[in-house]
C-alpha cells in the first residue's frame, strides 16, 4: 500500500497494527485504491468526512508528563471528539470530523 502514496506534505497515510485489528488512515484521494487492495478483506468500520489536525510537538515537551492529555482534554472540554490519534516522535495528529477541525484549531491555538 505504501507504493500508492507519494509522501508529499499534503498527503496523509498511516497503518497501525494492533493485537486484533488494523487501522488504515489515508487521504480521500487514495480511497478507491486502498479499497481495491482490501476488496477481499472484512472491513469492520469505514469512516467518511474526517480530517486531520497535526501539532508539532516541541522537543522539550517529549519528556513532559501530560502533554498528550492536555491536547485531548482541551478538545474534549469543547465537545470535540477525537476519532483517532496518530503520532510520530515530534508530531501528534488528531483525526477529527471535518465539521470540528476549524474549531479544534482555534481552541488549541488560543489555549492557555
Amino acid at each position: 500500500m505504501y507504493g500508492l502514496v507519494s509522501f508529499q506534505r499534503d498527503n496523509f497515510f498511516t497503518i497501525t497494527q494492533g493485537a486484533n485489528e488494523v487501522t488504515i488512515i489515508a487521504n480521500k484521494k487514495f480511497k478507491d485504491k486502498v479499497l481495491k487492495i482490501l476488496e477481499k478483506e472484512k472491513i469492520t468500520y469505514k469512516a467518511e468526512d474526517l480530517a486531520s489536525l497535526t501539532i508539532t510537538i516541541p522537543k522539550e515537551a517529549l519528556n513532559t508528563p501530560g502533554f498528550l492529555y492536555y491536547v485531548t482534554k482541551t478538545l474534549a472540554w469543547e465537545n470535540i471528539n477525537v476519532v483517532e490519534v496518530v503520532s510520530t516522535h515530534t508530531e501528534l495528529t488528531c483525526i477529527l470530523r471535518e465539521k470540528d477541525v476549524t474549531r479544534a484549531f482555534s481552541v488549541l491555538r488560543d489555549g492557555d
